[in-house]
């Protein structure tokens, strides 16, 4: 089935939105599966991206560049 831990019965809603949270959601990802082996992250919530700039052009944070 591939490295990591099996979990029976948990999923997880993952919250953040700074930079120093997307390891631990990258090790999460990577290293806790249920015994079917699939995802235990049910859902990724990070704040709306913000205009930016001169532009206004929409920034995005690293967790939601991660989660798409």
């Amino acid at each position: 089935m591939g490295k990591g831990r099996n979990i029976i019965n948990t999923k997880i809603v993952f919250f953040g939105t700074p930079d120093y949270v997307v390891p631990i959601l990258e090790a999460l990802h990577k290293n806790f599966r249920f015994k079917d082996g699939s995802q235990i992250i049910a859902a990724v919530i990070t704040q709306a991206p913000k205009p930016a700039g001169r532009k206004g052009e929409l920034a995005y944070s690293a967790v939601d560049k991660w989660a798409y």
